[in-house]
C-alpha cells in the first residue's frame, strides 16, 4: 500500500470523530454539513473531496468546492494536495467570484460580446472620476454617488435584454 494512501486512511481512522467519518464516507446523493465555527467542517469537506478522488474514482472536473474567502480556498487546496501526496488532479477550489470568472472565461463563446473586464471598486471609482472630470457632473455628484446609482439601476433590471432605463421606467 502506498504511504500517502495509508496516511489518508490513518487520518480518517484517527483524526475524525464518528459523525465526521460518516460524512466523509457518505455515498449516494447530497450531504449537508451543519456545524459551528472550529468544529471541523473544512476538515470534513477536504477529506470528503479526497475520498471522492481516491476511493470513488470521481474525476476532479466533477467537483467544485466554493468558499467565501481566498484564504479558505487556499487552505482547502493545500489540505487536499497534502492528502493526495502531491498528486495532480485537484478540483476547482475557490471563491464564488473566482468560479464565476472561471465560467465566464471558459465559456466566452456563449457571451453576447467579444471581450469583458471585471473591475474592482478602485477601478470602478477611478473610471467614474475620470468621466466626472470630463463633464460638468463633478460639480453635482461624487464618484461614490454615481457608483451607488449605477448599482441601484443594475439591481432594478427585471429584463436583462432591455436597457436599464427601459426596465426602470416600465417597472
Amino acid at each position: 500500500m502506498e504511504q500517502t494512501e495509508f496516511s489518508f486512511k490513518d487520518f480518517i481512522k484517527n483524526d475524525l470523530n464518528p459523525e465526521q467519518r460518516k460524512a466523509v464516507k457518505h455515498k449516494n446523493g447530497p450531504l449537508l454539513v451543519i456545524a459551528g465555527a472550529g468544529s471541523g467542517k473544512t476538515r470534513v469537506i477536504t477529506a470528503r473531496i479526497t475520498q471522492l478522488l481516491t476511493e470513488e474514482d470521481v474525476h476532479p472536473a466533477q467537483i467544485v468546492a466554493l468558499t467565501f474567502t481566498n484564504k479558505a480556498a487556499t487552505e482547502m487546496r493545500e489540505r487536499i494536495i497534502k492528502f493526495m501526496g502531491g498528486k495532480s488532479g485537484i478540483p476547482f477550489i475557490g471563491t464564488f467570484h473566482s468560479y464565476c470568472l472561471y465560467l465566464l472565461k471558459t465559456n466566452t463563446h456563449l457571451l453576447p460580446f467579444d471581450t469583458f473586464s471585471i473591475l474592482d471598486e478602485d477601478d470602478k471609482r477611478s473610471i467614474i472620476n475620470k468621466l466626472l472630470k470630463q463633464s460638468t457632473l463633478h460639480k453635482r455628484s461624487t464618484a461614490q454617488q454615481i457608483a451607488y446609482q449605477i448599482s441601484r439601476l443594475k439591481n432594478q433590471i427585471a429584463d436583462p435584454t432591455k436597457s436599464s432605463f427601459e426596465s426602470v421606467e416600465n417597472g
